[in-house]
């Protein structure tokens, strides 16, 4: 697949060697920043260091339990602003795997803490993923968590991903349980079709770790909200994804995380198909698990974005 060749490549060139004859100073610099990045934290997990390193800047831990600052869960009021808050909760993520490597979408649940989607990350080589954001810039991030199982459609399907530095501009999404049929939704996420013709994949993969691809949103409405027969909760929506789109946030019209866009489904030889989200309870549930604060809201978003 084209996407998956190009991202291949310029993994190779990112994350592996800096770049040499006509690239600026500027450019190389940031590419070996990068990589030592990527080897002081290796060298953390290799030696299980626990003791504070670098210089009197260096930015506090994080802790992972703590949400982030309340303002950064308001209410978008009006569509720019949710654009605007989307922008600086999500992520797009490139897993290297054994043969080549795929992409998904991911979002900040705490300053240093991103979830997606199992499948997203399910064999990344050597336990890393790169993580890029407005938020934050392109950094590599190890999986920390995921769900107990090998994933499948339907299954439950999460990740935690633990980000080698804070992003300064993460924003936090709060969860909502209280959406219903026909409600307002909105999918964001990095699906393959358009992010493999944007020159920001192209600039991030030539080592500029302050590129990105850029955030594809969609609007739909709430088909339905049920369990499956394996009790997993969950919302069918019409809001368009793709590859892609996996581990992105489906939200409300107040900016709200109605679930996790996770798969598709389509009828047999017909131009049909749905699209699946696991709920915010069920996201809820695994954060939990892992220690992660996150608001859940049971009112419903009014129009006014309340």
């Amino acid at each position: 697949m084209r996407l998956a060749a190009v991202i291949a490549l310029a993994l190779a060139t990112v994350l592996t060697s800096v770049r040499s004859g006509a690239a600026g100073e500027v450019e190389r610099a940031e590419a070996t920043a990068l990589q030592e990045e990527i080897a002081r934290y290796r060298e953390m997990l290799a030696g299980d260091v626990c003791a504070k390193t670098g210089t009197d800047d260096t930015p506090p831990p994080v802790d992972p339990r703590k949400p982030l600052p309340p303002d950064a869960g308001k209410p978008a009021q009006g569509a720019r602003n949710l654009a605007a808050l989307l922008e600086n909760a999500t992520a797009f993520i490139v897993t290297p795997l054994a043969k080549g490597a795929s992409t998904g979408t991911g979002f900040f649940v705490g300053a240093d803490l991103v979830v997606t989607n199992q499948h997203v990350v399910d064999g990344a080589k050597d336990g890393w993923v790169l993580v890029a954001s407005r938020a934050g810039g392109a950094t590599k991030a190890t999986v920390e968590k995921m769900t107990s199982k090998a994933a499948h459609p339907g299954d439950l399907d999460f990740a935690l991903l633990k980000l080698a530095k804070p992003a300064p501009g993460a924003v936090q999404l709060e969860l909502d349980s209280a959406t219903e049929k026909l409600d307002g939704v909105v999918a964001a996420g990095f699906p393959g079709i358009v992010t493999q013709l944007d020159s920001g994949l192209d600039q991030l993969m030539k080592g500029d770790t302050s590129a990105m691809p850029d955030l594809v949103l969609t609007r739909g409405e709430i088909n339905a909200k049920f369990n499956q027969r394996n009790g997993v909760a969950t919302v069918v929506h019409t809001a368009k994804i793709a590859p892609g789109n996996s581990g992105g946030p489906l939200v409300d019209a107040c900016g709200r995380i109605v679930g996790v866009n996770t798969f598709m489904n389509s009828a047999d030889g017909a131009a049909v198909s749905a699209n699946f989200a696991l709920a915010a309870t069920e996201l809820n549930q695994f954060l939990s698990r892992a220690n992660i604060a996150a608001t859940m809201r049971t009112t419903r978003c009014s129009a006014g974005g309340n």
